[in-house]
């Protein structure tokens, strides 16, 4: 799913110049009616994160991808709202992925995705932040992508390594807890680490490189 990530904003940069409000419109639609199909054809959208799914995760990524363009450009505009807002919206999304309706996943999962999730999108960025609030945005910020490229790779670790030394703990309430605190951890450390030196050192790398000059200038006034 990562790599279709990839693609999408490798083709938005190509062509985001030539997106209309109607091309914009009709990618939405499309990619829409192939999230539906999607989601009917596996009863969720919980897929394309294995080889035989992957061809899922075109519609998958392009609708959320194309919605949150549409947001931005042509989303109507909110009123600035304040900081309390912010918590409500953040643990809104607790109770709703933490809900697995039996029978009616694909639904559900539609409903979230195509609706409720954008919703909170939108409410969210016409949110102002301060004081305590903005940390704990700009901390859950820097975590929240390195958590997503990681988790699966660190809790399969865990679970191997409690299987092997506390084969209790994979039962227990507060093993769940626990993984996600110490994955959280680990990824903020994965961000002050390494991809924030990293990202400098490409900044200052990129920065560094001389101009190529253009020859049909070279002489002029």
């Amino acid at each position: 799913s990562l790599f279709f990530e990839l693609l999408v904003n490798i083709a938005f940069a190509a062509i985001h110049r030539h997106l209309s409000q109607r091309v914009l419109v009709v990618l939405l639609v499309v990619s829409g009616l192939g999230l539906i199909y999607v989601a009917d054809a596996n009863r969720s959208l919980e897929v394309g994160n294995y080889w035989h799914t992957m061809a899922t995760c075109a519609p998958r990524v392009a609708f959320p991808f194309l919605m949150g363009v549409w947001i931005f450009r042509h989303g109507p505009r909110l009123p600035r709202l304040s900081s309390a807002w912010a918590w409500p919206l953040t643990l809104m999304v607790v109770p709703l992925l933490a809900w697995h309706p039996l029978g009616y996943q694909d639904m559900y999962d539609i409903v979230l995705v195509m609706g409720v999730f954008p919703l909170i999108v939108w409410l969210g960025s016409a949110v102002r932040t301060h004081g305590l609030t903005t940390a704990a945005s700009k901390i859950a910020g820097e975590v929240s992508y390195a958590i997503y490229i990681v988790h699966m790779p660190l809790f399969g670790l865990l679970l191997a390594v409690l299987r092997r030394v506390a084969p209790h703990w994979t039962q227990a309430t507060y093993a769940g807890p626990l993984a996600i605190l110490l994955v959280a951890l680990f990824c903020l450390a994965l961000d002050h680490f390494y991809d924030k030196p990293v990202r400098k050192w490409l900044a200052r790398t990129r920065a560094s490189r001389p101009m190529r000059s253009n020859p049909g200038t070279v002489g002029s006034p």
